[in-house]
């Protein structure tokens, strides 16, 4: 089985939109960037991406702001199996938070292996802890530094943690 996390881009700038895939042993096996302008191009070239395996047990994507709009044209277009897989995930601080820790902890625990990727190993060296006048929250450091490949990896994870279902954290990277 394999499991899936999604991160939309607006399209704008440097933000990707990014699909992790990780197999049933805590291995991500696939990250993949799309940079189509079109949202209903980009989400018609996801669903046909995903629609190449035929084992994927979970996909967690980001259904807030324009998620739900990809989220739509994804099902629309993925086959039966695969939507029966698809799954939206709501970013608030609060859960943004709990997959951001847990991912945290797979790393400390050595339960996930990452390949070599330049852009997600600087992501994840510059993300840090931002304090709120309610709790805190983590995003990068810099505005001109995305969390793009972080937050996919992180619903990843979370696809393959609950897959049953139908201040620096010290990444360490450098």
């Amino acid at each position: 089985p394999m499991y899936v996390g999604i991160d939309w881009a607006t399209g704008s700038g440097e933000d990707d939109t990014v699909v992790t895939l990780m197999n049933e042993f805590g291995e991500v096996t696939n990250i993949k960037e799309f940079k189509i302008k079109s949202s209903t191009a980009q989400a018609k070239a996801i669903a046909e991406f995903l629609n190449k395996y035929s084992n994927l047990k979970k996909i967690v994507v980001e259904t807030n702001s324009i998620g739900q709009v990809f989220y739509d044209i994804v099902y629309q277009k993925l086959n039966v199996a695969n939507k029966a897989a698809l799954t939206g995930f709501n970013t608030t601080n609060e859960s943004k938070r709990r997959i951001i820790e847990q991912l945290a902890s797979a790393f400390q625990n050595e339960e996930i292996k990452i390949p070599n990727n330049d852009k997600l190993f600087k992501q994840l060296s510059c993300f840090v802890i931002k304090k709120l006048k309610k709790g805190y929250t983590y995003e990068n450091f810099s505005s001109s530094i995305h969390d793009d490949y972080v937050i996919s990896l992180a619903l990843c994870y979370e696809a393959y943690k609950n897959g049953e279902t139908v201040a620096n954290i010290g990444f360490g990277f450098q």
